[in-house]
């Protein structure tokens, strides 16, 4: 055995103290800092993640890992997703999402149309709304002459037609 400063080489290791080992193994993860978008959702690597609504246009930091994709904000975790493995597709947690948009997630598509007819359930306003947006968009579409001839308030065939949005909270 080779000395070591007059003592043995592996009894020098013996003496030194090593710290613990951490209680979470070593993750490897990517970060990159991302916008996000007027959906709430960011793009990572093709795939779309939510975050808070309430943070629309924020820049917000991602972590990447090889299980988990997470959003922070202003150093908060803000969000966590299990990571997806398809191309193109949307991870959305319903409570990211801003209560009207909710409201169009529930329940299933005969529950929500029956929910458009029903006058006691905002059907009528719904239609009214829906009738205003398709006029709106006859007049965006049009050729500009077209336009020019067009009086937006003469669309209407109904003169007191609110012309209100349906708002979120």
């Amino acid at each position: 055995m080779r000395r070591c400063g007059g003592k043995a080489c592996s009894t020098s290791w013996s003496g030194r103290r090593s710290k613990p080992l951490p209680a979470e193994p070593y993750v490897d993860a990517e970060w990159k800092q991302c916008k996000l978008g007027l959906d709430y959702h960011v793009e990572v690597e093709k795939r779309y993640y939510s975050a808070p609504h309430t943070l629309l246009r924020e820049k917000l930091w991602v972590r990447t890992t090889a299980h988990a994709i997470e959003l922070f904000h202003s150093g908060n975790r803000v969000a966590a997703h299990v990571r997806s493995s398809s191309n193109r597709k949307y991870t959305t947690i319903a409570e990211h999402m801003p209560s009207c948009h909710r409201r169009y997630t529930a329940g299933s598509p005969d529950q929500q149309v029956a929910g458009f007819r029903d006058p006691a359930a905002g059907g009528e306003l719904l239609e009214q709304r829906l009738v205003e947006l398709a006029q709106r968009a006859v007049v965006d579409f049009a050729s500009p002459r077209l336009k020019a001839r067009l009086d937006r308030s003469s669309l209407a065939t109904n003169d007191d037609l609110p012309y209100t949005s349906i708002g979120c909270d």
